[in-house]
């Protein structure tokens, strides 16, 4: 078979793969029917931004990375089809939801339920900033458990755990700290971006050739975890961020409110993402960094755009992301020396 031939059989079946509808396609089909051209429209985007953010992490060696560490393939497999049972308990679960009381299962409820949103993707509230407007006092917004009438169900194990969590967020911003709120607020918006963490692997590069491999695996750790978080469990979270006028955070504390979903939360994934790689690669300069870590982990409570809850998942995240990424690096490079 010559080149041409060779080439026309290629492009032949590569446009009768192209144009065979697929998973994307009968997804795309679906929310056209279901919710609309607009939201179908939202949801081509984000199977191509998918696409796109797959290809870019490939580019820059984290499929090198899977394929250098059977534990970080594995845990990828499994986070893989984790999100697949969490789709189908929650597709279930709202179809339970929207059934009243004594309907009969299979009979559809008079009243249909939120839509299901793309993966990735926030339907915007309205104009303006959603986060910070006020909003009627809610059980879900003032973070109150509402005690159950007569014969109704108790709250759940998650809304009583929610409501801790925003009773927590409300006490740390009713206490008085005007002499932390200026450093905290500098410390919060430092890490934007790992801007901090890449000027901290910058400085111990420069000392030498363990400085050096320990900026790597940190810097490493970050662009993991922060994948893992912005990209993958922050479009499922879809938790709101807090009221900082309903829940009167002081002014003199407030940063810019990210665009984001608040769970679970960034800046702290990626701190103790970098911190546990410096203290697995290098352990002497461990100490100080994992102090900074805590310390920008807590500012974005202590600034309002976090609730404490977002904050320890996003720690413990990171932390568990940090030692696979550092052990996969172990692996791949050889053992560290000190």
């Amino acid at each position: 078979m010559d080149v041409l031939t060779s080439l026309g059989a290629f492009t032949v079946a590569a446009a009768i793969l192209t144009v065979t509808p697929g998973l994307d396609t009968a997804l795309v089909l679906r929310t056209s029917t279901v919710e609309g051209p607009r939201a179908a429209g939202q949801a081509a985007v984000g199977i191509v931004l998918g696409c796109l953010t797959w290809g870019a992490l490939a580019a820059v060696g984290v499929g090198a990375l899977l394929r250098a560490s059977h534990l970080a393939f594995d845990a990828l497999r499994f986070a893989g089809a984790g999100y697949l049972v969490f789709l189908g308990v929650r597709l279930v679960a709202r179809a339970l939801a929207r059934r009243p009381a004594g309907t009969p299962a299979g009979t559809a409820a008079p009243t249909p339920g939120p839509p299901v949103r793309p993966l990735g993707l926030r339907v915007s509230a309205g104009p303006g900033r959603a986060d910070d407007r006020a909003e009627a006092p809610t059980a879900e917004r003032t973070g109150q458990v509402a005690h159950p009438a007569s014969g109704d169900s108790p709250p759940s194990l998650r809304e009583q755990l929610d409501g801790l969590d925003r009773a927590v967020f409300r006490a740390i911003a009713a206490t008085p700290t005007p002499s932390l709120d200026r450093a905290f607020g500098v410390l919060s918006r430092a890490a934007n971006h790992s801007v901090l963490w890449m000027a901290i692997a910058a400085g111990l590069a420069a000392t030498g050739t363990s400085g050096r491999r320990a900026a790597a695996d940190g810097l490493a750790a970050i662009a993991v975890t922060s994948a893992v978080v912005n990209l993958g469990l922050k479009p499922l979270g879809g938790r709101r961020r807090p009221n900082r006028a309903g829940d009167r955070v002081p002014e003199s504390r407030q940063v810019e409110m990210p665009d984001s979903t608040s769970f679970p939360s960034g800046h702290s994934g990626s701190a103790f993402a970098f911190a546990t790689a410096i203290a697995n690669t290098w352990p002497p300069v461990a100490g100080p960094i994992q102090t900074l870590a805590t310390l920008v982990a807590y500012s974005r409570v202590h600034t309002g755009v976090h609730y404490p809850g977002d904050v320890l998942v996003g720690s413990l995240l990171g932390t568990a992301i940090a030692q696979l990424t550092t052990g996969a690096l172990e692996h791949r490079l050889g053992p560290k020396s000190h």
